[in-house]
């Protein structure tokens, strides 16, 4: 495969959510399905599309489960934790507030949206970029924010969207230094999923819109911002400290 095909490859990769939700949206006036299961027909048709090309076309290798160095995999995981537990994302927890669907909903985002991203993305990323990881992880969460564009036909004001993309891709920085350093991709889907759980589980109605602060719109994008930089400064030095470990063992074996 040639360079421009395998950028063309990335360009389809981050492609993959936008064209699938362009493809439910020309099916619905045909199929007229419960909106409720709207989300879930998208990620379930993601997944099979992302999948069946895969397998057909990029014959990309993404590693679902990983069972070696379980103490490092473990180690890798507590800046994402941490960055759940500043982000309350376990504070608002209550009793369920939908059934199965919301579930299954939550379940298929991280499936879909992790294999994507993270697995064909960084993957496809790697084969052109080589040895330059952090800007594999880097070009793959900022893909990954930039997805939740589509937000904005949803909410009146639009700069609660560009804070989600931010915090998106920053969380993802998480996610991706995480694949790369564990070879586990259901580590990062079991983190999106914990990071959609206030879907799930929730004792408020409260949307993200209502609780932007409209009279501090520059310092809240700016903190955002800041946010972005600390993941992606972490992501860098996670990077770092394997490569040292590894040059460490290198050179007592010789």
């Amino acid at each position: 495969m040639s360079h421009k095909q395998d950028w063309l490859s990335v360009v389809l990769i981050i492609l993959l959510v936008p064209v699938t939700i362009l493809i439910v949206d020309a099916i619905y006036p045909i199929v007229k399905f419960d909106q409720k299961y709207a989300q879930i027909i998208l990620d379930a048709l993601l997944i099979l599309i992302a999948v069946t090309c895969n397998l057909k076309f990029w014959k990309l290798k993404v590693t679902f489960f990983n069972t070696d160095h379980i103490l490092k995999q473990v180690l890798n995981m507590i800046p994402l934790l941490v960055f759940m537990l500043f982000f309350g994302k376990f504070n608002n927890l209550g009793f369920p507030k939908a059934g199965w669907s919301v579930f299954l909903t939550v379940l298929l985002i991280g499936i879909g949206e992790e294999y994507v991203y993270r697995g064909l993305l960084m993957a496809q990323l790697e084969k052109i970029l080589h040895s330059k990881p952090f800007l594999v992880i880097l070009i793959s969460s900022v893909s990954f924010g930039l997805i939740h564009i589509g937000n904005m036909f949803n909410v009146t004001n639009k700069w609660v969207v560009v804070a989600q993309m931010i915090v998106a891709a920053a969380s993802g920085m998480l996610y991706g230094v995480l694949y790369n350093q564990t070879h586990n991709l259901s580590l990062a889907i079991m983190f999106h999923i914990f990071d959609d759980l206030p879907m799930l589980f929730s004792k408020s109605t409260a949307t993200a819109e209502s609780l932007f602060p409209k009279q501090q719109l520059v310092q809240f994008l700016l903190i955002t911002l800041v946010i972005f930089a600390i993941c992606s400064l972490i992501a860098f030095l996670q990077l770092k400290l394997n490569n040292l470990h590894f040059k460490k063992h290198s050179e007592i074996k010789i």
